[in-house]
């Protein structure tokens, strides 16, 4: 993906931090619909599958919860974990994939 004339970004440790709210770089591009950004970390090598420290939401189960089924299709096929769950207020749920 071309970002400009003579970019060479790689993702590092950097990237993959959360912030206040847990939350990757990664959990805020498919947040937000981002499929330019979100194939670009896929392809950089960004951790696609990261939870979140409280909760344990990954960017994919987002995407499924926000019914953004490009994102899914893209955290699918780069091996997101389908079988993971998180928990909200106690209760596990499974993203409706």
């Amino acid at each position: 993906m071309n970002f400009g004339a003579n970019t060479d970004l790689q993702i590092s440790d950097d990237y993959e931090g959360q912030g206040r709210n847990g939350f990757t770089l990664m959990h805020n591009a498919v947040e937000q619909d981002r499929l330019e950004i979100v194939r670009f970390l896929i392809e950089a090598g960004a951790k696609f599958d990261q939870p979140t420290q409280e909760s344990g939401i990954t960017p994919l189960h987002r995407a499924a919860d926000y019914g953004l089924i490009e994102s899914v299709r893209l955290l699918v096929n780069a091996g997101a974990d389908l079988h993971r769950v998180w928990v909200v207020l106690n209760l596990t749920y499974n993203p409706p994939i």
